[in-house]
């Protein structure tokens, strides 16, 4: 059985004004609210959500010593671990656990471990490394795939 969404509040930025956006909203019967601009407490649940995931993620940001151009990665990482740790507000059950009305086991990989990702064999080379050190940043699940999420700071890049 899946829960419907009956209203959406939003403020009045671009992306939730659009003709198609709007439409595919009142095809699905969705009552769509915006807030008055420049009065973002109109939406305090959201505002506190969105205060909440900056600071936890700003803070693993800091603590992990990672550069700030991953922000938004430590930030979905935040929101997924939230999304599956139990709240009183739902009785100690996990928000995912509501929405999705399966459990989800929880044994992730530690934010800002080393990982180690292996490299296939380009080279005839038999004493070439395998594996080169990365860092963990996420979770693939979270972008649709099966896997740590890695940051490998010598070359700058993000892989599943």
């Amino acid at each position: 059985k899946t829960k419907k969404i009956k209203i959406l509040r939003s403020d009045n930025g671009g992306e939730f004004n659009s003709k198609e956006f709007n439409n595919i909203l009142q095809s699905q019967g969705i009552l769509h609210q915006r807030t008055i601009p420049h009065h973002p407490q109109q939406n305090g649940k959201a505002e506190r959500k969105n205060r909440t995931l900056m600071d936890v993620a700003r803070s693993m940001l800091k603590t992990a010593n990672l550069p700030k151009f991953l922000l938004e990665e430590v930030v979905a990482t935040t929101c997924y671990l939230q999304n599956r740790l139990p709240t009183t507000t739902l009785h100690s059950q996990t928000p995912f656990k509501m929405v999705k009305y399966q459990t989800q086991s929880l044994s992730p990989k530690d934010f800002d471990s080393t990982a180690y990702s292996y490299v296939p064999n380009t080279t005839s080379n038999k004493l070439e490394a395998r594996a080169t050190k990365q860092i963990c940043t996420g979770y693939g699940d979270h972008f649709g795939k099966k896997g740590c999420r890695l940051y490998n700071p010598k070359h700058t890049k993000l892989k599943i």
